[in-house]
């Protein structure tokens, strides 16, 4: 049985990128009928032209300045009364591939979450390849079964089913981590224009391939080209209470101002990776967020005999936390560090071998 289910499952792309799309479409009726619409994320209206501008704001007056905050992507704008944006800023810090793609999808429901879910599951697919050539599976069929179970976390599918950009970062992510040169180089192309905070994700590479000297080169001249913007958006970006959703209620220690982003720093990557922010808010929708890590730790555990662990990601995640305070969009915005965290443990097995 360990080499049928092993030819059929891994050695197949097929099956892997059919079952994929199979759990896309059972989550999505299951969504509709609990009454999860396509609108439930606001950005979803605005990468499909049917608002101008993102719906929900927060706005926060401080002195003399006054912060507008989207609630969605990472906040492209915090403009102030007497700060003008670095010209470098603005041409360094572009996120438009996305959207174009859906425009050039007739800005067409059904047809982007298509794309979406084809993006989706050529991931997996994407993931379970390399999971078998690595030999990771040892000829295992729990391994492998806990393996797709991880990939088929369920929060990631649901943004897969949502017309989100997030499937499209998670997928140039993962090439970034597995493609040969030239599809890692590319990815590394989609993925900046896809989204502004990719910078963050460069992070989690270090010390894991020799890409990582590009991959952090071009993070150090662009934070070193706009370091006054950046570090302004970021700082005015972790004081804004961006608990948005009402079973939101992980602690952002918003109470503590300029402590609060460096204890989301500390303790968020933590409740993430362990799942352990459930214990906060056991709300329904947050449950598959949390089993997502769970799974994640379980397979690493029976795979290696420990926890899924590994620093580069852990201060990557706590850059975000630092610059987001509301746990809903810090759990979206760290879904891809989580994507890859398996790569990197498996490589950093391998290497270690």
């Amino acid at each position: 049985m360990n080499s049928a289910l092993n030819s059929a499952v891994v050695r197949n792309p097929a099956f892997i990128f059919i079952l994929s799309i199979a759990f896309c479409v059972a989550l999505l009726m299951v969504e509709r009928m609990v009454g999860i619409g396509w609108d439930y994320h606001p950005d979803a209206k605005y990468y499909l032209g049917t608002v101008e501008t993102v719906e929900t704001v927060e706005t926060v007056e401080t002195v003399e300045t006054v912060e507008t905050v989207e609630t969605v992507e990472t906040v492209e704008t915090v403009e102030t009364v007497d700060n003008k944006p670095n010209p470098l800023f603005s041409l360094f810090f572009k996120s438009f591939l996305y959207q174009e793609i859906i425009d050039v999808l007739g800005n067409d429901l059904t047809y982007a979450i298509i794309f979406n879910v084809i993006l989706y599951a050529l991931t997996n697919v994407g993931l379970v390849t390399f999971y078998y050539k690595t030999r990771a599976s040892k000829n295992n069929d729990i391994l492998l079964l806990l393996f797709i179970l991880v990939i088929l976390n369920p929060y990631r599918t649901h943004l897969a089913v949502h017309v989100l950009k997030d499937t499209l970062i998670i997928f140039s992510l993962v090439f970034v981590a597995l493609g040969s040169r030239v599809v890692s180089l590319t990815s590394l192309v989609v993925l900046y224009f896809t989204s502004v905070r990719s910078l963050v994700y460069l992070v989690a590479f270090f010390n894991v391939t020799k890409r990582n000297t590009l991959a952090l080169s071009i993070f150090s001249i662009a934070i070193l080209l706009t370091i006054p913007e950046i570090f302004t958006k970021a700082w005015s970006l972790g004081q804004v209470n961006m608990n948005f959703r009402e079973y939101d209620l992980i602690p952002n220690f918003i109470e503590y101002e300029a402590l609060g982003p460096f204890l989301r720093f500390i303790m968020w990557p933590f409740f993430s990776l362990t799942g352990l922010f459930a214990v906060f808010n056991p709300y329904s929708l947050f449950m598959p967020v949390a089993f997502g890590s769970f799974a994640l730790q379980y397979w690493c555990f029976k795979q290696y005999g420990r926890f899924a662990f590994y620093l580069p990601i852990y201060v990557s995640m706590g850059l975000m936390a630092f610059m987001v305070s509301g746990f809903t969009s810090y759990t979206r915005y760290t879904l891809p560090l989580l994507t890859i965290l398996p790569i990197l443990v498996i490589k950093k097995q391998l290497k270690n071998e």
